[in-house]
């Protein structure tokens, strides 16, 4: 039954008539996010058919009201989590006591999310602090009315908080969270991205956090080296650390070496250089997530990242210094069987990997794996996810050594990559079955065969963006029925699942001009017998070309495919 609701939910077909199947006295939990069919009656007969709910989910419910939220924290004694992300409507009023009545919802509440709503302010903070003794995870992202006064009163009070996310609050300052100095020993997670904080908010975290594992400061642009010294030298346990557009430089990056337990790093767009990865790839060998893009990292620092076998993610997009010779070194042992030492370097680029001459080039796509590599013995890796758009050294040569290096690899980016042919895209397809994202936009050099055979050759696929590659002569959105708002890549033990006509999302435009005949071709070749495929017609089209065309608009098995005129649609 709850595999039923589950699925109901996730293709937005919940509506009053079959909600109401799902409800009764028993039920402890209750997620309806985004569902946008629920009228503001039924929801309002939630509380009294489900008395005993102890987690209520309505995260982007547009329907969510003040009213209810009331009917929620006066009628649910039991409450321990209530999720109302995105409910624009809601304001001060939700929490808002009746007379002579306590919110008895509120008494056992220890998570509550009211992240992108807006309209509260300091009144609702004040509210739960007086209805809620037992708060510990309090989200409050983008709440933009939220002052310092009462996120140190939130400190003051939640002695036991265990995750706090304050991000997109351009108000707070530094004095918001000068009481963290007087100590949350409980704190694990802090968001602090696009606040206004300086290197004084770290001190105090330093000084009063020591189980802190989680913490972003993205955007936070007057954080600097020390501010991150202070944290790594106090948080021995900090997991996760987001320090992307900060001013920190190669300092703070060297500072991490306390950080033994560092699994994510993200540390994009930052002045840093080689050393400093090399000095952290020595320093935190368990990093699983590391995202150094638009950085000043060249192969030399690629090649560092090699000694990290536990690496699952890796973004080094924009980092123009990164060439075939690093990418190679990356996933490929010497000939003496060890790593290729990024000691060795002569312009900042390492040296032992030979550069890919005219015979290296093979033909097809099978020969990459099938001779022995010029770069050395194949050091096989688990990413799962990797991301190499805009880096314009890099060739056919290192991205198929890097698929073949990375047979997990779930998402692979490569826009902007002007040296990618079919070349790459056949290797792809030949090795990397469980494919879930692909990114070849701004590819000029790739053709709609090479993305046909990705397409029918990865049956997990769910996002495939080449928008703006002129080897393609077409000029369409090609967009799949009910295709969902996020693909997200599944987590690194789960097993992926079959694509099907609801989870593909495939984005398809060039520059060139077009004809329905190459429409037809693109309906042809890219549809499998579990897509439904629309294909809208460019401007280039002629209403003759359209008629004479006979791939379009005709059934292809169980597809249907059919063409509308952009300017309709």
């Amino acid at each position: 039954k709850d595999k039923v609701f589950e699925i109901l939910k996730e293709k937005d077909l919940l509506n009053d008539s079959s909600l109401a199947l799902f409800t009764g006295v028993g039920r402890r939990g209750l997620n309806l996010k985004g569902c946008s069919h629920l009228r503001r009656s039924q929801l309002m007969q939630i509380i009294y058919e489900c008395p005993q709910l102890r987690s209520v989910n309505l995260e982007d419910c547009r329907k969510v009201s003040n009213a209810l939220v009331q009917q929620i924290v006066h009628g649910c004694p039991n409450l321990k989590s209530l999720r109302l992300a995105g409910c624009v409507r809601l304001s001060d009023t939700s929490f808002q006591p009746r007379p002579f009545q306590v919110l008895n919802g509120c008494l056992r509440l220890q998570t509550l999310s009211l992240s992108r709503c807006s309209q509260f302010t300091d009144t609702t903070i004040e509210l739960l602090v007086k209805s809620c003794p037992d708060l510990r995870r309090l989200f409050f992202s983008a709440c933009k009315h939220i002052t310092d006064a009462s996120v140190q009163l939130l400190t003051s009070t939640y002695r036991n908080l265990e995750e706090l996310d304050v991000s997109y609050c351009d108000n707070l300052t530094d004095a918001a969270f000068s009481l963290l100095r007087l100590g949350l020993p409980s704190l694990q997670t802090l968001n602090l991205k696009r606040c206004r904080v300086t290197n004084d908010t770290l001190l105090s975290i330093s000084q009063g956090c020591p189980a802190l594992t989680s913490l972003s400061v993205r955007f936070c642009k007057d954080v600097s080296d020390a501010g991150v010294g202070y944290v790594s030298q106090h948080c021995p346990l900090l997991a996760s650390l987001d320090i992307s557009c900060t001013d920190v430089r190669n300092d703070g990056i060297v500072s991490l070496c306390h950080l033994r337990h560092l699994q994510t790093l993200d540390a994009g767009s930052l002045l840093i250089t080689d050393d400093a990865v090399t000095h952290l790839c020595a320093t935190c060998p368990h990093l699983r997530h590391v995202d150094i893009s638009q950085s000043e990292v060249s192969d030399l620092g690629l090649a560092a990242l090699g000694a990290l076998r536990e690496l699952r993610y890796l973004d080094v997009s924009r980092c123009g210094h990164v060439t075939d010779r690093g990418l190679a070194s990356l996933f490929h042992r010497s000939r003496d069987g060890v790593l290729l030492d990024p000691a060795k370097r002569r312009d900042g680029h390492v040296t032992d990997v030979a550069e890919p001459s005219a015979g290296d080039r093979v033909t097809s796509a099978s020969e990459w794996w099938s001779r022995d590599p010029p770069w050395g013995e194949v050091v096989t890796s688990r990413l799962e996810h990797l991301d190499l758009s805009y880096c314009g050294h890099v060739s056919d040569y290192s991205v198929c050594a890097s698929v073949q290096a990375c047979p997990s690899l779930r998402s692979l980016r490569l826009a902007g990559c002007a040296g990618i042919t079919d070349q790459s895209l056949r290797c792809v397809a030949a090795l990397l079955r469980h494919l879930c994202c692909l990114v070849v936009t701004h590819c000029h050099n790739v053709t709609l065969d090479a993305l046909s055979l990705v397409v029918t050759s990865c049956p997990h696929l769910r996002s495939l963006s080449c928008s703006h590659c002129v080897g393609i002569s077409t000029q369409p959105t090609v967009p799949l029925a009910a295709v969902p708002r996020d693909h997200p890549v599944p987590e690194p033990n789960s097993e992926p699942q079959p694509s099907s006509h609801s989870d593909l999302n495939l984005n398809l435009s060039s520059n060139s001009s077009s004809s329905a005949r190459s429409l037809g071709h693109v309906a042809r070749v890219l549809s499998r017998s579990d897509l439904h495929v629309s294909v809208e017609r460019c401007s280039h089209c002629t209403p003759s070309e359209d008629s004479s065309s006979s791939d379009v608009g005709e059934p292809i098995g169980e597809r249907q495919v059919t063409v509308a005129d952009e300017e309709s649609s």
